[in-house]
């Protein structure tokens, strides 16, 4: 919550409202939400445990979002939206439907290096 604006410029900020609605929707619910909460960081997990019972489920992914941030996606050597894929499609988590539909938010395109990766959102 007091890195949102950061979070939303690591993940893209579609991808970040897409994580919200799937779980006010009721699609993501709060035992995968854990799982993923463990795949982030221990840290992150740690933050799932302190506020699952005292705010609701989607404002909990707000919190582990910013402590995600702060443990991992502030350094620039990760790429935050392969990481949140990697995550959805782990066996663990098995959201492989949820990390494609993320995956469509990102968009190629070519430099005069090579290909770069642009977030929309």
């Amino acid at each position: 919550m007091e890195w949102s604006d950061e979070v939303k410029q690591e993940l893209g900020s579609k991808n970040v409202r897409l994580l919200f609605e799937e779980i006010q929707a009721g699609r993501l619910k709060e035992p995968k939400i854990k799982i993923i909460a463990t795949k982030m960081h221990s840290h992150v997990h740690g933050v799932f445990v302190a506020k699952l019972d005292k705010v609701e489920l989607f404002v909990v992914m707000k919190f582990m979002l910013d402590k995600w941030f702060l443990t991992e996606l502030h350094d620039p050597e990760v790429d935050g939206l392969d990481r949140i894929i990697k995550i959805l499609e782990d066996e663990d988590v098995g959201e492989n439907a949820l990390a494609q539909k993320t995956y469509t938010h990102r968009t190629v395109y070519w430099v005069c290096s090579g290909p770069k990766i642009l977030l929309k959102g």
